[in-house]
């Protein structure tokens, strides 16, 4: 890795900055969220941070880019953040990384010969592709205002890109943000 990018190496085990290892677009994130039927979201107007344990990627900078996304997204759904008081609700924010190994078999029997002519192969057997790649999880929590209970989680998850600028890893973190918050607060639907 070249010396200037360790310095971020925090900053792209921190999101998802999703690009899954077939090398699709990078805002291709895969969004999941659960919630407590029970917990009433009609009325949420302010929040604060849940207790923090420390920097969440080891890296400050880091932190300062999802907290300042993060903030800037609650306050499009009329959320402000409160110093004293009790809050509405608490927030967190979690970062996990998994290494994984994918294998995919590929079917040879048709292809391309060296002066890129079609042709049939006659051997048949299927290669095997291996692919090494990081995946990474940006995990939002929402719990009650005690911290006791969480009220809701949303989660984006995918292949984290090696290469990228602090500018594209903001614009990750924030779209990933973003469609994480799109399913809060959650349906009026399903409640019960």
């Amino acid at each position: 890795m070249a010396r200037g990018l360790t310095r971020y190496l925090p900053l792209f085990l921190l999101l998802t900055a999703i690009l899954f290892a077939g090398g699709c677009g990078g805002t291709n994130f895969a969004i999941e969220y659960d919630y407590d039927v029970k917990a009433d979201f009609s009325d949420l107007k302010t929040y604060a941070w849940l207790e923090e344990q420390g920097s969440e990627t080891g890296n400050d900078e880091a932190d300062a880019i999802v907290r300042e996304a993060l903030e800037s997204l609650l306050a499009k759904k009329g959320m402000r953040p409160v110093q004293s008081g009790e809050p509405d609700v608490l927030v967190g924010v979690t970062y996990e990384m998994e290494r994984k190994i994918q294998t995919r078999q590929i079917d040879s029997q048709y292809g391309y010969d060296q002066y890129d002519e079609f042709r049939y192969r006659f051997d048949t057997r299927p290669e095997t592709a291996i692919i090494d790649y990081v995946e990474g999880t940006l995990i939002v929590d929402i719990a009650s205002s005690d911290g006791k209970r969480p009220i809701w989680r949303g989660w984006a998850v995918g292949a984290i890109r090696d290469n990228m600028t602090i500018d594209q890893i903001r614009a990750e973190a924030t779209e990933a943000l973003r469609q994480v918050l799109e399913k809060f607060p959650p349906p009026a639907t399903r409640r019960k």
